[in-house]
């Protein structure tokens, strides 16, 4: 069931993908580096989504991805994110099922971009994420609400995952403004760092401990 649902999670974001594309006449080029992009935020689920089928080996990932993101926040002298990112570790750790939490965060994560890529309009937050838009938020929480709903959360429990995932997300954007930087690191093509890609999971993993 879960396998299922992801695969038509990514079904429907290659055909949002070639859409925006369309809509916005991208070239060959930026369409190749968005599609590797793409494949490669599909890969890092799929890792996480076998890391979760044994509880010791999903543990040690967790680990490693939080020992990198705390790296890389020191890297940029932000020892806040880096407390942030050790608590919420302890919160993801405490979830009865991780991969529901993770799930509802990806899908809020991905559809979140790819919708404001293809529908446009006003900027969320422009002073933050110049990139964001309220488009791109909505259609993000609705794809999380929905994967949260198929996953068995109550509708209550899958939007406020999902808005939360969003504001760590956004809380992260701040850290790198003040920063001054456009990423936390490079450490995945086309995503920045691995904060970059898992700031969504930490802003969620506090609420996911009750919830999930």
């Amino acid at each position: 069931m879960m396998v299922a649902v992801v695969a038509c999670m990514f079904g429907a974001g290659a055909i949002l993908m070639g859409a925006g594309n369309r809509v916005r006449q991208t070239s060959a080029t930026e369409a190749r580096a968005l599609w590797m992009k793409y494949w490669m935020y599909a890969g890092i689920i799929g890792s996480i989504m076998l890391c979760a089928l044994e509880r010791a080996l999903l543990v040690a990932a967790l680990l490693m991805v939080a020992a990198l993101c705390v790296r890389e926040a020191l890297r940029i002298r932000s020892y806040a994110s880096a407390v942030w990112v050790v608590v919420s570790l302890g919160f993801a750790l405490m979830t009865r099922n991780f991969l529901t939490l993770y799930l509802v965060v990806a899908a809020t994560d991905a559809f979140a971009q790819l919708g404001g890529r293809l529908l446009g309009g006003p900027h969320l937050c422009p002073r933050l994420s110049p990139g964001k838009r309220v488009s791109g938020a909505l259609c993000g929480i609705v794809a999380g609400a929905g994967m949260g709903l198929l996953l068995g959360l109550q509708p209550g429990a899958a939007i406020a995952l999902a808005l939360a995932g969003q504001a760590g997300d956004l809380a992260a954007s701040k850290v790198k403004r003040a920063a001054g930087v456009k990423d936390f690191g490079n450490a995945l093509p086309g995503h920045g760092g691995l904060m970059d890609r898992f700031d969504s999971l930490w802003g969620a993993a506090p609420l996911g401990a009750f919830l999930c």
